[in-house]
């Protein structure tokens, strides 16, 4: 599923998620705004004190339905409002009450110490919990005061549900971020998160949640895949870096890569400029070799090397020591990576 949220609730897979506007649970047309991080984004806000709702439901669809070890991956951009300390009402939710409860899955602000139920303890972070109907899951919460600025930030939520691997994983812009366990065991311990809930952001299913509070929310995308750690970091480097939703179009040149003795490797390619970082999320050096079409090159260990071709590309070599470099994306080689969008739902 793809929502880029252009003035629209379309779902531009083409498989048919698309959302419904609702205001207190009747149909209306959605609030968007004009300065999204790519375009316009969805507002939702709930006021309790006029017991006004408006929240998109996305319905009960058989693509965000979770058997028992199907792993998934949710990015998105979000905006709170400067300060935010209030409930956990939900970026995206299937579960009736929101974070740690049972029966699917929840993506929120911690709970603040302004909530409107209760006076929680962790103001202006995110939470996510995944549980089964028999409670069996994980709950947790990412850092204080990590996205109450004011500004937009990117999360993407991993969760693997493989008892063998790390299991969950988030990351904030574009990296690892520091998570810490409320309740519950691991992701893989929760079972069949299958549900007759509508999934739906901005609220819970009932369109009812009694938590205050309100955001924006841009380019939703899931996955029925755990993403990996380059994938996730590159969805974020897509967006900031060349402005483009890890669903664009860009058609990438052709890029080879040899490896060679003395931990060099020789790439040629027919356009673009190569550059060059040891951090996904750059900055980016150029190389110096600007206008040659084949190079041969030394990186340092867990570097990403780049091409851009008028604009800064947002496709990326992710090359590690001793000569091994992973693919990207899936469906390209040499590791270059253009988008994410294979397992999409």
């Amino acid at each position: 599923m793809h929502l880029p949220f252009d003035n629209n609730l379309t779902d531009t897979t083409g498989r048919g998620n698309n959302g419904t506007g609702k205001h207190n649970g009747g149909n209306a047309a959605a609030a968007f705004v004009g300065d999204g991080i790519l375009g316009s984004a969805l507002h939702y806000e709930t006021d309790t004190n006029s017991l006004s709702t408006n929240y998109v439901s996305l319905g009960v669809r058989p693509d965000l339905q979770f058997g028992a070890g199907v792993p998934f991956t949710v990015s998105y951009w979000i905006r709170l409002p400067l300060g935010y300390n209030h409930g956990d009402l939900p970026f995206l939710c299937n579960v009736v009450g929101a974070t740690f409860s049972g029966g699917g899955f929840t993506f929120a602000p911690s709970y603040g110490t302004a909530g409107t139920a209760g006076t929680g303890t962790v103001d202006g972070g995110w939470g996510m919990s995944v549980y089964d109907l028999s409670g069996a899951g994980i709950g947790l919460y990412g850092d204080a005061h990590t996205i109450d600025d004011g500004n937009w930030h990117h999360l993407v939520h991993v969760v693997d549900r493989d008892p063998t691997t790390a299991g969950t994983l988030t990351y904030l812009d574009g990296k690892l971020a520091r998570s810490a366990r409320q309740n519950g065991t691991t992701a893989g311990a929760a079972g069949d998160l299958t549900t007759t809930n509508a999934t739906i952001i901005g609220q819970d299913p009932t369109g009812a949640y009694f938590e205050n509070g309100s955001a924006e929310i841009d380019d939703l995308g899931i996955w029925r895949k755990a993403l990996t750690p380059l994938e996730a970091a590159s969805l974020y480097v897509a967006a900031t870096v060349s402005g483009q939703s890890f669903a664009g179009t860009a058609t990438l040149p052709p890029l080879s890569i040899q490896t060679l003795p003395g931990g060099k490797f020789k790439l040629t390619w027919p356009v673009g400029t190569l550059t060059s970082a040891t951090n996904v999320a750059g900055p980016y050096i150029p190389s110096p070799a600007l206008h040659r079409r084949s190079q041969i090159v030394c990186l340092e260990p867990n570097s990403i090397a780049r091409l851009s071709k008028n604009i800064e590309a947002w496709f990326c070599l992710h090359i590690f020591q001793g000569g091994q470099e992973s693919k990207g994306f899936p469906g390209h080689t040499f590791g270059v990576s253009q988008n994410a969008h294979s397992n999409w739902v």
